[in-house]
């Protein structure tokens, strides 16, 4: 409080109004509260983090304006002693009083914000204050002339900023009946009192304009470090949402929806679908613990991931123990069908390396593989899914039922696209009974042995 006592010094002393300035810059720089910014902020946050319930954590909207509520009560404790040593230097006792009084009101505003955890009772506690401190100023020294007018166009403005639209409208109108009131008795040749000697006058209106100054200047800080502090938390948001998006959908449905496509679903003519299955899991889950179940199926599926990742594959879902992956889509690539093949025979290498990792010796991929036409699109509201249909959906599924555990079972159709590729080695199983397709001739892509 350095500032605060050079100041009442020297009123008490020297009682000179046009050497006051100097004096005035003096103790302000002199003040702990321009030394010890970052304490005052520490002390501020401290405020505000208990004024604040733990529900309005996920509020951004309520955090800001309790901030602001509280960062007005701290701007207005901050700047009134100052109204309190002058107006008793002028000889305005009941100013003085009723400065003090109103400083009082606002220590109580961040109790009040504490207790209700309504920052419109908060705000309005605080601006009714301001108000009625102001309104009796503007009585007490000349008027529409008072410098204490100039507060009461801040108001509604400040109302708008901690409590809303409904209060800044109800604000303004209680501000300007209060200005019209002024004015018209004004007009009616009404004296106002001067209670400030006029050759204090400059400076009773240098300091109130710095009070409003300084006070605006906090508000309009805090509200632009709310405002920051705000976007940077959409921004962390919008990652976590993006990532999650991304995740979920394959990418480049992610980025159509993001430029504000509707429902999305499109024909693919050519597109590889291949179906995991992993046998062996009832046994699996009777003989170890859920967690243990859980795991192990998180270490498959994240071994299947990477590879879909490696190959450029896109995964469809997974339900249950199955595993279920495609290529073509959503954007068309010439060679579907090699990178599903590849991806099959890798997946056979990372399963024997997983099972004796895991301790499953027992457990296996059953993997059915089918190319051809599909629909594909996004379906749900709140759950979104990427998914597939048609027959060529359930000829894979077909595929991978009818297939042989650690072996890729794969149509017809496969076989002639990848035949005269020696990277791949099938083996005719010859035609057998589908159920839902009848008899079909199908085969077994086998690794090649080194």
């Amino acid at each position: 409080m350095a500032g605060y006592g050079t100041l009442v010094t020297y009123f008490i002393v020297q009682k000179n109004a046009h050497a006051y300035i100097p004096v005035l810059v003096e103790g302000v720089i002199s003040s702990p509260m321009v030394n010890n910014m970052a304490s005052f902020f520490r002390t501020y946050e401290v405020l505000v983090a208990w004024c604040v319930p733990q529900g309005w954590q996920a509020m951004p909207e309520q955090i800001r304006r309790a901030r602001l509520t509280v960062g007005f009560a701290a701007a207005a404790i901050i700047v009134f002693p100052m109204y309190v040593i002058t107006h008793r230097m002028f000889g305005d006792v009941m100013g003085s009083n009723l400065t003090i009084i109103a400083t009082i009101l606002f220590a109580l505003t961040p109790v009040a914000l504490r207790k209700t955890q309504s920052i419109a009772f908060a705000a309005n506690l605080a601006l009714v204050t301001l108000s009625v401190l102001t309104t009796y100023f503007a009585v007490m020294q000349g008027g529409l002339v008072s410098p204490s007018m100039i507060p009461k166009a801040v108001i509604p403005v400040v109302a708008q900023m901690l409590a809303g639209r409904r209060s800044a409208i109800v604000w303004l109108c209680i501000e300007l009946s209060t200005v019209t009131i002024i004015a018209f008795l004004h007009m009616q040749g009404h004296v106002f009192l001067q209670t400030v000697p006029s050759d204090w006058m400059l400076f009773d209106r240098f300091t109130q304009m710095s009070g409003i100054i300084a006070t605006l200047f906090i508000l309009f800080f805090l509200s632009e470090s709310a405002r920051r502090q705000a976007f940077t938390e959409l921004n962390e948001e919008k990652k976590k949402t993006d990532l999650l998006l991304y995740n979920t959908l394959p990418a480049a449905i992610v980025n159509r929806m993001k430029r504000g496509e509707g429902r999305i679903a499109e024909y693919f003519p050519g597109v590889t679908v291949l179906f995991a299955d992993l046998v062996g899991f009832t046994k699996l889950s009777g003989e170890r613990t859920p967690a243990e179940v859980v795991a192990l199926l998180d270490s498959l599926f994240s071994a299947l991931d990477e590879l879909a990742v490696k190959h450029k594959v896109e995964k469809i879902k997974t339900i249950g123990d199955c595993y279920m992956v495609a290529s073509g889509l959503p954007e068309h690539v010439p060679d579907h069908c090699k990178r599903i093949a590849e991806f099959a025979l890798d997946m056979l290498v990372a399963i024997s390396l997983l099972r004796v990792r895991l301790q499953a010796e027992h457990i296996a991929f059953r993997i059915g593989i089918h190319t051809g036409e599909v629909v594909a699109g996004v379906i749900g509201s709140s759950k979104l899914t990427y998914d597939l249909w048609g027959d060529t959906v359930n000829t894979a599924s077909r595929m991978e039922s009818h297939g042989e555990p650690g072996r890729i079972h794969v149509s017809k159709e496969v076989y002639e696209i990848l035949k005269n590729d020696p990277r791949f080695i099938f083996d005719d199983r010859g035609v057998i009974d589908v159920k839902g397709k009848g008899r079909l001739r199908t085969y077994f892509l086998r690794p090649q042995i080194t």
